[in-house]
């Protein structure tokens, strides 16, 4: 139960403080006239980062599964 208790307090302090920030960098990003260009490339990056990481989750997952089968027989 105590464990419980401490990762509730945890995680929602780690999520005030993503949310926090988050709000800061939209208030400067408001600011910035170009700041749609920026997001644009920038959710262009994140978007390639995941595919890659995407892919490499994959085969990795394929190739232990792979390894344990071979043991298995």
């Amino acid at each position: 139960m105590n464990r419980v208790l401490r990762s509730l307090v945890t995680g929602s302090l780690v999520g005030a403080a993503v949310g926090l920030v988050m709000l800061t960098g939209r208030r400067r990003g408001m600011m910035n006239t170009a700041s749609t260009n920026n997001a644009r490339g920038a959710v262009r990056m994140v978007r390639d980062n995941t595919m890659r990481w995407t892919s490499a989750l994959k085969n990795g997952t394929e190739a232990f599964s792979r390894r344990m089968a071979r043991r298995m027989q």
